[in-house]
């Protein structure tokens, strides 16, 4: 998982070497500023890469939400436990090696391909590396987050819950870091997150962005319970968390605003009369 997650960075990462003189003016939309969201991003991925490769170490030795009575017995809620049941695979190695494939394989590479056929690159490579750069700083903070949330809460990974105490401490410290999903969140920030620039920029191709993208995402997060690394909550709260992040960097950091300087008529009424075939008729038009 560490080995996918650098892969992954590396991956969108590359797309820092073009910046410098093509996202001054990103247009159509988007507004970007590389002395402000460079220097974000790149703290972004170094932390979340940080985390990714000492989770081992920084993941709590103990969870804190296990999910146990205090005697030591099961009291996993039902809704989790219903789903765990129900969509868990007898070959749950296979479930986790596909969902690394979904998350930091199949993903990536379609988003950086529809990104590019929607810009037109290289005719227009400018548009491709300005929406690069924000997609990967919305994965990296939600990247930075979700792995913040995982060492905190500590809850106990669904494959260690059910094993005795002297097995479970027998496992990496990794096995604390279930609550949230963190294939989720990146699966959905990525999603999200270009989704919403070609929304934002009326691109015709949105729409098939969207739905492909969803449809990944949404799987990556069943093959998390199928391969019994998350419980439902995990996943439904990574998802969530990668959604409004993935939205919130491109909406409210990179939307371009226009504001108006046209001076408004103060005539807000017209008053004129008209005539007709059987006398005169007054018109009125009122202006807000």
């Amino acid at each position: 998982m560490k080995t996918a997650k650098v892969k992954f960075l590396i991956l969108l990462g590359t797309s820092l070497f073009f910046c410098k003189n093509l996202t001054a003016n990103a247009g159509n939309g988007i507004s970007y500023n590389p002395y402000l969201s460079l220097p974000l991003t790149t703290a972004a991925a170094t932390t979340f890469l940080s985390f990714s490769l000492l989770e081992d170490k920084l993941a709590p030795r103990k969870c804190r939400w296990c999910d146990r009575n205090a005697q030591g017995l099961d009291d996993l809620n039902g809704f989790d436990s219903s789903i765990r049941k129900n969509l868990k695979w007898a070959h749950q190695d296979l479930a986790s090696k596909l969902s690394h494939l979904t998350a930091f394989g199949l993903l990536p590479l379609g988003i950086i391909s529809a990104e590019f056929w929607m810009s037109e690159a290289p005719a227009h490579w400018d548009r491709f590396v300005t929406d690069s750069l924000i997609i990967f700083e919305a994965t990296s903070i939600a990247g930075v987050i979700g792995s913040g949330v995982q060492f905190a809460v500590g809850r106990e990974r669904p494959y260690a819950h059910d094993l005795p105490a002297a097995e479970r401490l027998r496992l990496p410290d990794s096995r604390n870091t279930s609550f949230y999903s963190g294939h989720a969140n990146l699966a959905f920030a990525l999603v999200v997150s270009s989704g919403t620039l070609a929304t934002i920029r009326n691109d015709s191709l949105a729409p098939y962005l969207w739905t492909g993208g969803l449809i990944l995402a949404g799987t990556t997060a069943y093959l998390r319970i199928a391969s019994d690394r998350h419980y439902a909550t995990d996943v439904i709260a990574g998802a969530a968390a990668g959604s409004l992040i993935g939205f919130s960097v491109p909406y409210f950091l990179h939307r371009e605003v226009k504001y108006s300087t046209e001076k408004k008529s103060m005539n807000l009424m017209n008053l004129g009369i008209l005539p007709t075939t059987s006398g005169m008729m007054a018109e009125a038009e009122w202006r807000f």
